[in-house]
């Protein structure tokens, strides 16, 4: 659940971009921020290092999703009649934010955190 959300925010980060005009790279680093950045901010305010130092299949896969969504977007949508206000994305990036939430939130129970801030971090970790 937690690469298919990770790949869910890539391809919503990276879509954003494409409508804002960005380029092929500008597009992955936002995909790439958009589905990493709530987990590192996480972990940087618990005192840890950011998790995808050491699980570096997340950057991995969510640049691959980045990039794969600005090649294929146009050609993709186009075939499978898809539009930006899809219900499937609503729901895919509904789904993301769920888990990113319950993670970002056990992750702060980990770490001995109050509950208050264990919460936090599950805000944190799905915005």
């Amino acid at each position: 659940l937690d690469y298919l959300g990770s790949v869910v925010f890539a391809i919503t980060g990276t879509h954003c971009a494409m409508i804002a005009g960005m380029d092929m790279l500008g597009c992955v680093i936002v995909g790439i921020i958009t589905a990493t950045g709530g987990g590192t901010f996480r972990d940087l305010m618990l005192g840890k290092r950011a998790f995808w130092v050491e699980e570096w299949e997340y950057i991995v896969l969510c640049g691959l999703s980045a990039l794969a969504t600005f090649l294929f977007w146009d050609s993709v949508a186009h075939s499978l009649n898809l539009s930006k206000d899809d219900m499937w994305l609503f729901w895919g990036d509904t789904i993301g934010i769920g888990a990113f939430c319950c993670i970002g939130a056990i992750s702060g129970i980990r770490a001995g955190a109050h509950p208050l801030i264990a919460a936090l971090c599950g805000m944190f970790t799905s915005s």
